[in-house]
């Protein structure tokens, strides 16, 4: 999921209307939007599923899926 812009910052394309010229749209100074920008612009999630819900099976399904996100570098994998 992203924000239909890439690894692209979507806040640079964007025009904001200030209180006191609601009429003209502005582009945001980079120190305003600093306060609203975000250093990631996009994320993915991803589900491990489980036919079998013993605890064996369970701890080889988290073990392989920390194995494999070694693999990927960036990815950051879930908090312990």
């Amino acid at each position: 999921m992203d924000y239909g812009m890439g690894d692209e910052d979507p806040v640079k394309h964007m025009h904001f209307y200030s209180k006191y010229e609601p009429d003209k749209a502005k582009q945001m100074s980079e120190d305003q939007a600093s306060r609203i920008r975000t250093t990631i612009f996009s994320e993915q999630l991803i589900r491990v599923f489980c036919k079998e819900t013993d605890e064996q099976s369970v701890l080889a399904a988290i073990q392989h899926f920390k194995q494999w996100l070694r693999t990927e570098p960036k990815l950051v994998g879930p908090e312990d």
